[in-house]
């Protein structure tokens, strides 16, 4: 008799096998809003004089504005301003255009009696004081003036002129650790229009002799123009009825005498406003105090026989200069 067999099988008991996920974490931190530091730096404005004449003085102004921050409590801030001489010194600094040099300064206060500068050769410093107020933004502005001068006169080319090196505003605390020094830097700028001046005498030409020979008088024109402008000076007919650039005329009552005006002693061109030919005289101004002297030679042309006993005149003879 068969006995049945049980039969086992022996292993090793299944695994349980655990996957663990790992959980990242990331923490973000944001702004407390508070500053880590005081700070405050100095903002210029270009300084423009505008149109220097060359001979009155020329004053202007600009702005240094001053900006603190402070992210705590309400807090006073000491300040200083400095400005280098940029170009030129502070005895005079610079401005430079068409190879002509612009001298001006500027000055802490209207009365343009002290140079603003960095506290040496005479010059001084701008102080101040700021006070940020706790919260609205924990930030405040204050303003300073700078005050500009270009004195008179000075003989310079008309053109455009600005300062080769610009002004550093250096902005320092006068507490020291209040805020790290800061610069900043500002240009001056200004310009020189050209123009002319003219003033004439009036042409004698005496008593004339209509049986004598022709009669010759001369007077003189006085030109001012800005340095190295160039002009033309033209004369027109005359307001005698009937009188031309070619035959200018005289009146005594309805009688007319004869003359004209001319460029050369020779008498040779006639003095007109014309570029044609050219009937005017051109130039090139030596500067707005410095007078040019043009000569203008007249005559009275012989043979006029049948001229009657009296006073004759032009009222006026037109000089225009153009440049």
């Amino acid at each position: 008799m068969r006995h049945p067999k049980r039969i086992e099988r022996r292993g090793t008991p299944p695994r349980s096998k655990a996957l663990l996920a790992g959980i990242a974490a990331c923490a973000v931190f944001g702004s407390s809003g508070a500053w880590s530091a005081n700070g405050c730096t100095a903002a210029p404005t270009t300084h423009a004089f505008g149109a220097y004449d060359t001979i009155n003085p020329t004053a202007g102004t600009s702005s240094i504005t001053i900006t603190c921050r402070h992210g705590g409590q309400a807090f006073t801030f000491n300040y200083t301003i400095a400005l280098s001489s940029g170009s030129g010194s502070y005895a005079a600094r610079q401005m430079t255009g068409a190879g002509d040099t612009l001298s001006f300064n500027h000055y802490t206060t209207l009365a343009h009696t002290t140079v603003w500068g960095d506290g040496t050769a005479g010059t001084a410093t701008i102080s101040g004081s700021l006070l940020v107020p706790q919260g609205g933004g924990n930030s405040g502005s204050q303003t300073q003036t700078v005050y500009g001068l270009i004195g008179a006169p000075q003989n310079v080319t008309a053109t455009a002129y600005a300062m080769a090196s610009p002004i550093t505003v250096t902005l320092s605390a006068t507490n020291a650790g209040d805020f790290p020094t800061t610069t900043s830097t500002f240009n001056t700028t200004s310009s020189v229009a050209a123009q002319c001046n003219v003033s004439a005498a009036n042409l004698s030409f005496g008593a004339i002799n209509p049986l004598s020979s022709q009669v010759d008088a001369t007077t003189a024109l006085t030109v001012n123009c800005t340095k190295n402008s160039a002009y033309t000076v033209g004369l027109d007919a005359g307001t005698t009825t009937g009188a031309t650039i070619a035959q200018r005329k005289m009146a005594n009552g309805a009688d007319i005498m004869n003359y004209n005006l001319y460029t050369d002693a020779a008498r040779t061109t006639i003095w007109g406003n014309s570029a044609v030919a050219p009937s005017w005289v051109s130039g090139i101004g030596a500067g707005l105090g410095i007078a040019q002297t043009l000569t203008v030679y007249g005559r009275v042309a012989s043979g006029q026989a049948n001229l009657a006993v009296g006073n004759y005149q032009e009222n006026t003879i037109t000089v225009t200069v153009t440049y």
